[in-house]
């Protein structure tokens, strides 16, 4: 699949584009696999004194957010002040329990077998960072920090991600089991959060859906985890109900792969899960990279469920943006 790059626009021109983006996306979508978002607002929409929508599905939807503990305090209080400022069900996980001011942060690798831990190299980083924080309460000297395996390449925390996706979601069903819809996102990753609700409340939660912006890696079709992956109850129940312990099952697997989105679709796989691509819904452009223009029908007259990227300030302005939008809405 062709991922379009990166180009600049005049900030004029971006607002109204996405502004077009967001609204006609309500009214016109005809997507790929059939996934149809309703073609009218099922109930009237307005804001809350907060500029939040009103939704009563929102009680029903959780969000998790995967991050590490060398980028958490810039990322995490910017991504829960602006896209997750309305969010009911909000976890955050990363790879050292700590708290960020108000947000607690859990350890989403703590349940991955020691015996794991202390023999595979991955794991130096997550070692040194709790050591260090349990005597210092500072990291920041690991945060250049590389993979032993691989000392030219990667950080060591984009490699100690990858375990952490299965883990996450384990962790999330355990802490509020049997909600509609689960959405797995980065610290980087913007939800424009009515639109997701109102796209959630056409589909059924009781079906095992995963949906997600498709990559595609030797043959194995995955959504991409910084676009934001979302499961449906009936999915979270397949992989965390009906067959237990899933995460620590996959954690050897992991150890060969390069990528935890795709070891869940993998593991998603193993129970005849398959994803259902909603690109370019979610997205991995910034608001300000979105392709419009010539060549790129793909991209108007869409809703616009999730950016990726964004910058702390991006955030707050496209925050300001969604203010200003819920509090001229107008309820019928």
């Amino acid at each position: 699949m062709i991922r379009w790059s990166p180009r600049s626009y005049v900030a004029g021109f971006r607002a109204s584009v996405v502004a077009v983006l967001i609204v006609l996306g309500y009214f016109l979508f005809s997507p790929r696999h059939d996934i149809k978002l309703p073609t009218s607002i099922p109930s009237p929409i307005f804001a809350t004194p907060e500029s939040c929508p009103v939704a009563t599905s929102a009680e029903n939807v959780v969000v998790s957010v995967k991050t590490g503990a060398s980028e958490a305090a810039q990322k995490v209080p910017a991504l829960m002040q602006s896209s997750l400022r309305c969010a009911k069900n909000t976890f955050i996980f990363s790879d050292l329990e700590q708290d960020i001011g108000d947000y607690h942060l859990y350890d989403a690798l703590d349940t991955v077998p020691a015996s794991m831990v202390n023999t595979n190299t991955d794991f130096e980083l997550y070692k040194k960072q709790r050591e260090l924080w349990q005597t210092k309460q500072n990291i920041d000297t690991l945060k250049d920090a590389k993979n032993p395996k691989d000392p030219e390449g990667k950080s060591a925390a984009w490699t100690l991600d990858k375990y952490k996706f299965i883990h996450v979601l384990e962790k999330t069903w355990a802490l509020k089991p049997d909600m509609d819809w689960y959405i797995l996102i980065d610290a980087d990753t913007y939800i424009v959060w009515p639109t997701m609700l109102l796209w959630l409340n056409g589909l059924d939660p009781k079906k095992k859906s995963y949906f997600g912006s498709e990559v595609n890696i030797g043959g194995v079709r995955f959504a991409h985890g910084g676009s934001g992956i979302v499961l449906s109850k009936g999915l979270m129940q397949e992989l965390f109900v009906s067959h237990n312990h899933t995460a620590t099952r996959w954690d050897a697997q992991t150890s060969e792969k390069c990528c935890g989105d795709l070891v869940l679709s993998m593991a998603l796989g193993e129970y005849g899960i398959e994803l259902q691509d909603v690109w370019p819904l979610m997205s991995g452009e910034r608001p300000s990279t979105m392709p419009f223009g010539p060549g790129t029908p793909e991209y108007w007259c869409r809703p616009a469920l999730s950016f990726h990227h964004l910058t702390p300030v991006d955030m707050k302005e496209f925050a300001q943006f969604e203010k200003i939008r819920l509090d001229n809405l107008v309820c019928d």
